[in-house]
C-alpha cells in the first residue's frame, strides 16, 4: 500500500481504525502512533493486524490506478531512472513504459505539481485549429490598423 498517491478505504475499515487504533486504550503496536516511520507503511502495517483486506486496484488490464511516483516516471518520461524501491515495494510487478503502462481510469499520481502544467498545455493552449469568427478578425484588423507605424 502506498499512501503517496493516496488511498481509498471502506467505510468499516475507518470505523474499525478510529475505533481499535485510535480511540482504544490498547491499541496494537502495529498502530503505534509514537513511532515515527513512513504513514503509508504504518497505515498498512496497522490495518492489516487489525484484519482489515486489501484488494487489488488495478483495472481490467492489470494497469495500477494508484501511483505512488510522478506521471513522468510511470510514462517513462522521468527525470532519472525509475527509484530502487519501486521495484522492490510494488506488490505487483511494475512496469514503465510509453503505452499501456497507466490506466486510462487512473486514480491518483503523487508529485503532481506537473500535472497543472499539463492541464494548461491540454486545455489552455490552442496552438492549432483556431477558428475565430468573421467578427473577431474584423476587430482584430481595426485594432491593427489604428496603431501607429
Amino acid at each position: 500500500m502506498s499512501g503517496g498517491g493516496g488511498y481509498v478505504l471502506s467505510r468499516a475499515a475507518v470505523r474499525l481504525f478510529l475505533a481499535r487504533a485510535v480511540r482504544s486504550a490498547s491499541t496494537p503496536k502495529e498502530c503505534d502512533l509514537q513511532e515515527h516511520t513512513a504513514e503509508d507503511w504504518k497505515m498498512g502495517t496497522c490495518l492489516s493486524s487489525l484484519g482489515v483486506k486489501f484488494v487489488d486496484s488495478r483495472d481490467v488490464g492489470g494497469l495500477d490506478r494508484f501511483h505512488p511516483i510522478n506521471v513522468e516516471y510511470m510514462i517513462g518520461w522521468g527525470p532519472a531512472e525509475m527509484p530502487p524501491w519501486m521495484w522492490k515495494i510494488n506488490y505487483y510487478k511494475f512496469r514503465a513504459c510509453l503505452e499501456k503502462c497507466v490506466s486510462s481510469v487512473a486514480a491518483t499520481f503523487h508529485y503532481t505539481d506537473n500535472l497543472y502544467l499539463m492541464e494548461f498545455l491540454l486545455y489552455g493552449v490552442r496552438s492549432f485549429g483556431v477558428d475565430p469568427t468573421k467578427e473577431e478578425l474584423q476587430a482584430q484588423l481595426k485594432r491593427l490598423r489604428k496603431q501607429p507605424r
